[in-house]
């Protein structure tokens, strides 16, 4: 059984410099040898996490996602003055 904590530690530092990768050079320069060298760490390492150059840039895609997402709440609380916008009180709030 894969325990994710360990999985986790590891993965959110190699998404983190596959878009310091992107970043610097574009999506297209996100392979698992530039994010390796980015890192750090070895490109087995990011291969053992990311089997593809594709599944790098959906992992990018997935964490800038949950950043944008966490910040439009962020705001939305702020302006609202809430701390209990959840569920469908606060989908209503929020439209």
């Amino acid at each position: 059984m894969v325990n994710r904590a360990v999985v986790q530690e590891y993965q959110s530092p190699i998404v983190e410099q596959a878009i310091a990768v992107a970043e610097r050079g574009g999506i297209e320069s996100v392979t698992a040898h530039a994010v390796a060298a980015a890192a750090g760490v070895s490109e087995q390492t990011v291969r053992n996490q990311f089997p593809t150059d594709d599944s790098l840039v959906a992992a990018i895609s997935a964490a800038l996602a949950a950043q944008l997402t966490v910040a439009m709440q962020q705001t939305f609380f702020d302006a609202l003055g809430a701390t209990d916008v959840t569920g469908l009180r606060g989908l209503r709030i929020l439209l």
